[in-house]
């Protein structure tokens, strides 16, 4: 029961959380960040001045990074980094 609302949650895009108490689950928490809404016509500048390839690279799961990327136009994503590996990738 609990893999097939993880599965569900996971599909629309959330990133998820299960909550326990020492002998049983007692409940589960999707979240989704929302994408900002000039991040498309950032995306679309970016591309109008010539750069070619854009990805997003996120911590959160790959369905949820999906989901926010499908938003986007077309973009590679990365999902699942930890945030010092994040930092190595944004400094070069």
């Amino acid at each position: 029961m609990v893999e097939s609302k993880l599965t569900v949650l996971e599909k629309e895009g959330k990133t998820t959380t299960i909550v326990c108490s020492t002998d049983e689950v007692l409940g589960i928490i999707g979240v989704a960040d929302s994408v900002r809404s000039e991040s498309r016509a950032v995306i679309q500048h970016l591309r109008q001045s010539g750069v070619k390839e854009i990805v997003m690279i996120s911590g959160d799961g790959s369905g949820a990074v999906r989901s926010a990327a499908s938003n986007l136009g077309s973009i590679l994503t990365s999902a699942s980094y930890y945030p010092l590996i994040k930092s190595r990738w944004s400094t070069g």
